[in-house]
């Protein structure tokens, strides 16, 4: 699998065992196998407000019938509609992700997606809201449709869902079906950033260098940048290293 968050190095393993070294202060990490859903796994869930330097942690996550012992992760064939009763609001929401992606024999279909989607979110399961959240935002599966993206990435924002903060610190930043409000826009970036989000670390960082409903901040700037390099994010490596060429903040 992939380990996505404030991943520093390379990840060992050893028998069935990983090892990942975090960065100190991180407040979650995604799993991405190559095959499943993707897991995300808040620390404090875990009652870890974050990560203290020089610290080990050991996680155990079992697989059993269906669905991680998380919530957050599922395996298996899932039926349709008629066999969806009985399903988790997270299997519901795998079905969709199939048809969002084309995978699992699945065609892409993006109203399918949505469809499914819907019927998970409607449950308040936080990673289906983000995600028909911008299915509507990006018209995928239907019209373009700003006022149901901003209700679910509300909705999952709400919950802490570093992915719905993200997308609608966009619709802030960018106002789309909304008046532009920076400020508003880097108040959801800040919470998705501590989070680990490279994007919303990346966009906090430009917001600080050009002072854009934060104070401008040069240092500030820089370091959001640098967590976001870190993880791999290409533009803030890009604009970093701009910055150390002319000197600028550094």
């Amino acid at each position: 699998p992939e380990f996505q968050g404030n991943v520093i190095g390379d990840v060992q393993k050893n028998d069935m065992r990983y090892y990942v070294y975090l960065s100190e202060g991180t407040q979650m990490i995604r799993i991405v196998p190559a095959d499943h859903f993707p897991l995300h796994i808040s620390f404090a869930d875990y009652g870890i407000k974050r990560v203290v330097g020089k610290s080990v942690y050991d996680l155990v996550v079992e697989e059993t019938q269906g669905d991680l012992t998380t919530g957050n992760d599922f395996t298996g064939t899932f039926t349709e509609d008629a066999e969806i009763t009985g399903m988790t609001a997270a299997q519901i929401c795998l079905l969709g992700f199939d048809y969002d992606v084309g995978r699992n024999g699945k065609a892409q279909n993006y109203a399918k997606a949505q469809k499914y989607y819907r019927i998970a979110a409607e449950q308040g399961y936080a990673e289906a809201q983000w995600r028909l959240g911008y299915l509507n935002k990006e018209a995928r599966g239907g019209d373009k449709n700003y006022d149901e993206a901003m209700k679910w990435l509300k909705a999952s924002a709400n919950q802490g869902n570093a992915y719905g903060q993200y997308y609608l610190g966009n619709m802030y930043l960018y106002a789309e079906g909304v008046r532009m409000d920076e400020a508003e826009a880097a108040k959801w970036y800040r919470m998705s950033a501590e989070q680990g989000n490279s994007n919303a670390q990346y966009n906090l960082g430009y917001l600080h260098l050009k002072g854009l409903g934060v104070t401008k901040d040069t240092l500030a700037a820089v370091d959001w940048y640098v967590k976001a390099a870190i993880q791999g994010h290409s533009t803030a490596a890009y604009e970093l290293g701009k910055m150390y060429e002319s000197g600028k903040g550094i």
